[in-house]
């Protein structure tokens, strides 16, 4: 298929961790649509799995769904900031836990017909206890087997 062709683009609404941006866009048969969308910084999560074979993940309360939920430790990337590490850093402020030797099970891209992040997934078989949580954000490491 034929990209489409942004026509113009402008910020409707700014945050510290997005942007809600409108485009004009061409389609190839040359009807022009207004585009809205959430303009995010990639992803990245690990699924990370100590030597005796437990799953850490972390449970904290979001407030979108109104309870606590329990989820892979993942985050945002800095600018400049590759993938990996990102997902390392993530999960050591998230969990104190350490990742060694990552390896990358794929990306894609959440909503993409509303939001332009994609999500890099990560997998590490060799997590060990590193230090104290370094979030200020309140959750809990959760171990499950």
């Amino acid at each position: 298929m034929d990209p489409w062709k942004q026509i113009d683009s402008h910020v409707v609404f700014d945050t510290r961790h997005f942007r809600v941006r409108k485009d004009v866009v061409e389609l190839p048969n040359g009807e022009r649509k207004e585009w809205p969308y959430w303009d995010s910084p990639d992803s990245a999560l690990v699924v990370g799995i100590t030597p005796d074979k437990k799953i850490i993940m972390i449970k904290l309360y979001r407030y979108l769904v109104g309870r606590d939920v329990i989820e892979l430790p993942a985050g945002h990337l800095h600018t400049n900031e590759l993938p990996q590490e990102a997902t390392a850093r993530e999960f050591e402020e998230e969990t104190g836990y350490m990742c060694k030797n990552l390896i990358k099970l794929g990306s894609f891209y959440e909503t993409y017909g509303q939001l332009n992040r994609q999500i890099h997934i990560f997998f590490s078989k060799d997590v060990s206890k590193h230090n104290k949580i370094l979030i200020v954000e309140k959750m809990d490491t959760k171990i499950l087997s």
